[in-house]
């Protein structure tokens, strides 16, 4: 899958993925799923939080992001590796007060009651990360809820960045599908988001 410019750019963002961590099939997807595109001629990245899980010892360290999270700017770092037999960059944000825990979203049952700031987390620090790479993604692939503020702050921000309405030729409409219901959403002339079912 080639274009005119070049291999197109995807940013794979899951909350699990094989081998590194996994509680159900979405980590077997997207784990595989990398691989499928880059076999397509995609160039591909992976990103999901470093958990317990992940041994420090197989990683580089590749930076540190910010990212705010409520009130508070939390500070985490990326590791960098590559998946199981491939060239597939993959980059682990890591931030030990979210994600060195005995479990992925919970424990004996119960959810993390903190989940939503562990995510918010998570999404604002790939975006963070992306700030300052040249390698620039042309799809952001975001699986679940727990990526799912990844294309909505990056459209935001997207429309905060630009004086046109153009977007430099960037996308100005996600579709979103989740359990069979379509919605988009939608960056308007003044720059506020819009969702439509």
């Amino acid at each position: 899958m080639t274009r005119a410019r070049g291999a197109m750019k995807v940013l794979v963002c899951v909350s699990e993925a094989v081998p590194f961590a996994k509680t159900g099939g979405l980590a077997d997807v997207a784990g595989a799923l990398p691989l499928a595109l880059a076999e397509q001629g995609c160039e591909v990245r992976l990103a999901l939080p470093r958990y317990r899980t992940v041994p420090l010892g197989l990683l580089q360290r590749a930076g540190t992001v910010t990212a705010a999270v409520g009130e508070d700017s939390v500070s985490g770092t990326i590791f960098e590796t590559t998946l199981d037999g491939s060239l597939v960059p993959v980059w682990l944000v890591d931030q030990p007060r979210f994600f060195d825990r005995n479990g992925l979203y919970g424990e004996g049952g119960r959810d993390y009651p903190d989940n939503l700031a562990r995510f918010t987390f998570f999404c604002r620090a790939i975006l963070a990360w992306l700030d300052h790479q040249s390698w620039r993604p042309d799809v952001l692939h975001c699986n679940d809820w727990q990526t799912a503020l990844i294309p909505v702050l990056a459209t935001a921000e997207e429309a905060r960045r630009v004086t046109s309405f153009d977007l430099l030729g960037a996308r100005r409409e996600i579709v979103i599908v989740h359990q069979g219901r379509d919605y988009r959403l939608r960056v308007t002339r003044s720059g506020k988001l819009m969702l439509t079912a």
